[in-house]
């Protein structure tokens, strides 16, 4: 590559690179404010009102037409596992991150 290609070719890596960053920064500043609706639910899936909510919805004792997939068997189970998952992979990433 002649210096005129590399300094095309790097000051579009760069680019790219920046906005990627600009982005998931965005999305890291968003879901740091979205973490305590999660631990809203976590505390709410281990709690007795859960169950007896889930009892009333199971009972037809909550209106039908109020959506209610949060007391479906899977549901927020799935959610947890997929919060889990989605931490150890930005562990990796962060990792992977620091050792460049």
């Amino acid at each position: 590559m002649t210096p005129q290609e590399r300094a095309v070719h790097y000051e579009a890596l760069y680019q790219k690179y920046q906005d990627q960053i600009n982005q998931l920064q965005m999305i890291v500043d968003q879901h740091e404010e979205f973490l305590p609706m999660f631990k809203e639910l976590s505390d709410y899936y281990s709690s007795q009102a859960y169950f007896d909510d889930l009892d009333a919805s199971n009972s037809g004792k909550i209106d039908p037409n109020i959506p209610q997939g949060i007391y479906s068997e899977d549901q927020l189970y799935n959610l947890f596992f997929q919060h889990h998952q989605m931490a150890l992979q930005i562990l990796d990433l962060a990792s992977e991150m620091l050792k460049q």
